[in-house]
């Protein structure tokens, strides 16, 4: 879920940027194309670097509590009734 949050704050967070923050700093539409672009690649390099650290601490989390989680998923049938 937390991809999926990012991904769209990044897209939300450049549009306002473009129609409201680049205009004011330049007037050349291909100055605006660049800053929000310099913007763009910075804010998804962010966000990138901070769901690393989250997923760390996630892992960290379930080192500590003894939770394994299976990376495999719908491979455990344990459960399954085979009637």
């Amino acid at each position: 879920m937390l991809p999926y949050i990012l991904g769209f704050s990044n897209i939300a967070f450049l549009t306002a940027f473009f129609f409201l923050v680049a205009p004011t700093l330049v007037e050349a539409i291909d100055m605006q194309l660049l800053f929000t672009g310099l913007v763009g690649v910075g804010n998804l390099l962010a966000a990138f670097k901070f769901y690393n650290y989250m997923k760390k601490n996630v892992r960290l989390m379930e080192k500590e509590l003894g939770i394994e989680q299976s990376t495999n998923f719908g491979s455990d049938f344990s459960g399954y009734n085979k009637e």
